[in-house]
């Protein structure tokens, strides 16, 4: 354990603290959390899958680790609960701004002069011209499709890009079974535009 500036303020007022006082800290921070979270922990930046474990208990002893370690100040104005909440609070938003700058990241569409040279490995140098004017239909079928469908763009760009079921998924804050959904929708789309 690695020790912070503020450890041995902060064990001073720790030592004043008695078990009940404890237990009554750790339900309201653990109903804090709750109330925090609602409907949040499903996908995305406080998803038990992105964050490794429980997120109640991830938040709630991240705080309690940074509090006892002197990582954080217990500070003079505040109770335990109170400072409890503080540390709490700033790790969700830290949680929410990493998490938003990697998807950001993950979602940032890089133009190329031709997109089309993406789709496929080039393995020689003659092409059909009926074979390629397929192709092209099939991925402007693909392109049309998606158009003004955020999570269908992705998707379609994704493809182009190579990714992988599972990458792609991910990306979107869904899990593998949605995006085959929004998969089947992508094609589903395809053929009715083909059928008309």
């Amino acid at each position: 354990m690695i020790l912070g500036p503020y450890y041995t303020n902060n064990h001073k007022r720790f030592s004043s603290v008695t078990p009940d006082d404890w237990k009554i800290v750790l339900y309201k921070c653990k109903k804090h959390i709750r109330i925090r979270l609602k409907q949040k922990t499903l996908t995305g930046a406080h998803a038990a899958s992105t964050i490794g474990s429980d997120p109640v208990e991830y938040y709630l002893g991240s705080a309690y680790t940074k509090l006892l370690e002197g990582a954080w100040e217990w500070k003079q104005q505040y109770t335990l609960l109170e400072q409890m909440i503080r540390a709490i609070d700033s790790a969700i938003t830290k949680q929410v701004e990493k998490h938003t700058t990697k998807k950001a990241e993950a979602l940032r569409i890089i133009y190329r002069d031709d997109i089309t040279d993406e789709f496929y490995v080039v393995e020689d140098d003659h092409f059909e011209p009926d074979e390629e004017q397929k192709f092209k239909e099939q991925a402007d079928a693909l392109h049309d499709a998606a158009r003004g469908d955020t999570e269908l763009e992705i998707i379609y760009e994704a493809i182009c890009e190579g990714m992988k079921r599972a990458d792609i998924a991910e990306l979107l804050g869904k899990s593998p079974k949605q995006f085959d959904k929004l998969k089947e929708k992508l094609i589903n789309k395809v053929r009715k535009s083909q059928q008309s």
